[in-house]
């Protein structure tokens, strides 16, 4: 019964890992004025909300924020799959070397985006 449940649990962590990785890859695939449409209309509705009158400082914050949460998420869902098969350091080293390959693949994509650049700063 316990290979039974962590077959479904590997189907469904490699699934969220994958949905992950393409919703990274279309908001990556946007071009540089629909990104900052978003952002700013985020970094906008958070300034009126917390008053903060600095809309760079927080559009910098916004941006940062959104690239560190996408890729946490995909690290957690990248451990979790390999989880079900791999003893802890290997999977820790795995899922973090995956999630930091993809954020270099994602950057070299934007390389290719219009209005968008490649750098590795993000």
């Amino acid at each position: 019964m316990e290979a039974v449940r962590r077959n479904y649990l590997r189907i469904i962590f490699w699934t969220l890992t994958g949905i992950i990785a393409c919703a990274i890859f279309l908001f990556s695939h946007q071009s540089g004025a629909e990104s900052s449409e978003i952002s700013g209309g985020i970094t906008e509705y958070l300034s009126q909300i917390l008053k903060i009158n600095d809309p760079e400082m927080l559009g910098r914050i916004v941006r940062k924020g959104a690239h560190f949460t996408e890729y946490l998420c995909l690290g957690a869902s990248l451990f979790s799959a390999i989880s079900c098969t791999w003893d802890f350091i290997f999977k820790a080293v795995v899922a973090h070397l995956g999630a930091t390959v993809y954020a270099l693949s994602d950057e070299v994509h934007q390389y290719f985006v219009p209005e968008r650049v490649c750098a590795l700063t993000d």
